[in-house]
C-alpha cells in the first residue's frame, strides 16, 4: 500500500490516505505503516465537524437513493454504521515448510483437477492471477512470494480466492474469499479451504 501511494504521488496524484481493505489498515499521508491512533483521531475529528459528516451523508444518500435529514445530528456510531460493507471471509492458514512457488503450483494443479469441477456449477470461467508488489504480472518470477488469486466469473457477478504467504512467518498464509453474491460463499469457502489443505498436505 505504501509503495502504491508513493507511485501515485510521483504521477502527480494527491494521496492523503490509503486503505488496505483486506487487512483493515489505514495509512495517512506520508506514514509508512498503519497507525491506529491516527485512525481514532480521524474518527473523533469526523464526529466533531458535523458539516463534514453531513456532506458525506448527502453524497452517499444521493448515490444510494436514500433519504437523509442533514438537520439531525449524526453520532460516530451512526456514521460508522453508514459505511458500505463488502462481505468477505478472511482465513489464516498454515502449511508445513514449503516454498511459495511449490505451494502455488500445487494449488493451481488442485484447482484445475478438483476445485473447478465443484465451482463450475456456479461460475462460467476462471483465471489465475499473480502479483509482485503492487503489480499484477503475467507469470511468477524470483522466489515467487507475491500474492496469488483466482478470479471467478458468471453472468452479472464475480468472485475470487486470494492467497498470500507471509514473508516473515514461515508456513503462515492468508486467504481472502470474496463474492458479489452472498449465496456463493458457502460453496466457495469450503472449496477454497479444501484446495489449500490438499496442496499443503501433499508435502
Amino acid at each position: 500500500m505504501v509503495t502504491k501511494m508513493h507511485l501515485l504521488r510521483r504521477e502527480g496524484f494527491d494521496v492523503p490516505v490509503g486503505v488496505e481493505g483486506a487487512n483493515g489498515g489505514t495509512i495517512f499521508e506520508t506514514s509508512t505503516c498503519r497507525d491506529g491512533l491516527q485512525a481514532a483521531l480521524s474518527a473523533a475529528l469526523a464526529e466533531s465537524q458535523p458539516e463534514v459528516t453531513a456532506e458525506l451523508m448527502r453524497a452517499m444518500s444521493a448515490a444510494n437513493h436514500d433519504s437523509f435529514d442533514p438537520s439531525q445530528p449524526l453520532s460516530l456510531a451512526a456514521l460508522v454504521a453508514s459505511v458500505p460493507t463488502n462481505p468477505n471471509v478472511m482465513l489464516r492458514l498454515s502449511s508445513p515448510p514449503i516454498s511459495h512457488a511449490e505451494l502455488k503450483r500445487r494449488v493451481e494443479e488442485h484447482f484445475r483437477r478438483t476445485t473447478w469441477p465443484v465451482l463450475a456449477s456456479r461460475f462460467s470461467t476462471f483465471e489465475f492471477e499473480n502479483f509482485e508488489g503492487v503489480r499484477r504480472v503475467a507469470e511468477r518470477t524470483g522466489d515467487e512470494s507475491g500474492a496469488w488469486r483466482v478470479m471467478l466469473s458468471a453472468p452479472n457477478r464475480r468472485a475470487f480466492i486470494f492467497l498470500r504467504g507471509s514473508r516473515t512467518e514461515a508456513g503462515v498464509w492468508r486467504m481472502i474469499v470474496d463474492a458479489d453474491d452472498r449465496n456463493d460463499f458457502e460453496t466457495l469457502v469450503s472449496a477454497a479451504q479444501e484446495m489449500f489443505d490438499s496442496a499443503a498436505r501433499s508435502v
